[in-house]
């Protein structure tokens, strides 16, 4: 998980760090800090990661059978090479191999293909999702 701390609040930000240095935590917690700002960005965790994809899959299974063998457009594909990152964002330990391609917003891909790639990162989602990771 990625937490970026930004602006004043960067001494506390070495406190912090030091505190989860030596807690179970640590391996999985990372920080970022940036000058000249006041806001906290807080990466998206497999929970939140696992719900998006779910409602995606939702919506491409209410497609029309014809539509599904359809390509979708450069928007769609740009979504789901979204939810793509974001989910090995929110579970950096999975092996690099077991994740479904990223698609090419030119290429030949159907929203058939993107259905059993969004059905892939469920089910890798759903090891972080059962474990509330």
């Amino acid at each position: 998980m990625l937490f970026a701390i930004l602006g004043p609040t960067r001494q506390n930000v070495s406190t912090s760090f030091r505190q989860l240095e030596g807690s179970a935590q640590s391996p999985s917690v990372r920080f970022s800090v940036f000058n000249n700002y006041d806001e906290v960005l807080m990466a998206i965790n497999a929970n939140q990661a696992h719900a998006q994809v779910t409602s995606a899959i939702r919506a491409l299974e209410k497609l029309p059978a014809k539509e599904r063998e359809a390509t979708p457009s450069t928007i769609f594909v740009g979504n789901y090479n979204n939810l793509l990152l974001l989910a090995k964002e929110s579970m950096p330990d999975v092996d690099e191999r077991r994740w479904p391609p990223v698609a090419e917003a030119r290429s030949n891909v159907r929203f058939t293909e993107i259905h059993s790639f969004l059905e892939q990162l469920s089910a890798i989602l759903n090891e972080g999702y059962v474990y509330n990771l």
